[in-house]
């Protein structure tokens, strides 16, 4: 991301035909928005089948490639909140072309999940003392990877 944009996260938004999903609770989604109000992150929501079936799974990556040219920036995460089998589940998606994006993408749920579970998000004095933040070094190329 170009410094000082905007990294565009997509997610699948509630689809009232199932039960939702706990990640499409006020409070996480509150969560998104205060994450996105202190970063250059933005969180937007598309419709999509909540049946996990080889529908939903496939239908969403279709969407994702569909509006890939919506923002100037390159989307290397999506959020899939599982609304059907397991509602407790949450999929990173991750553009692999970007190194830090599986590391990075899991940090941000994983600290997600320990700021919903530690605070009132709806306080606008709202500061979270439970994150998880992480570093990633990875290796250099090897010489197959440099000859691709």
């Amino acid at each position: 991301v170009d410094d000082g944009g905007i990294l565009t996260i997509p997610y699948n938004a509630y689809n009232n035909a199932t039960r939702p999903s706990v990640f499409h609770s006020n409070e996480f989604l509150e969560l998104l928005e205060f994450d996105g109000n202190a970063s250059h992150n933005y969180f937007k929501p598309y419709d999509v089948t909540p049946f996990p079936s080889n529908l939903s799974l496939p239908e969403w990556q279709d969407v994702l490639y569909a509006t890939r040219d919506e923002t100037a920036q390159a989307r290397y995460l999506s959020l899939y909140m599982n609304q059907d089998l397991d509602p407790n589940l949450i999929i990173v998606g991750a553009n692999a072309s970007a190194f830090h994006s599986i590391p990075t993408g899991l940090n941000m749920v994983a600290s997600f999940i320990a700021q919903m579970i530690s605070g009132n998000h709806s306080d606008p004095n709202f500061v979270s003392n439970s994150y998880i933040k992480t570093a990633s070094q990875p290796f250099p190329a090897t010489a197959t990877q440099d000859g691709l």
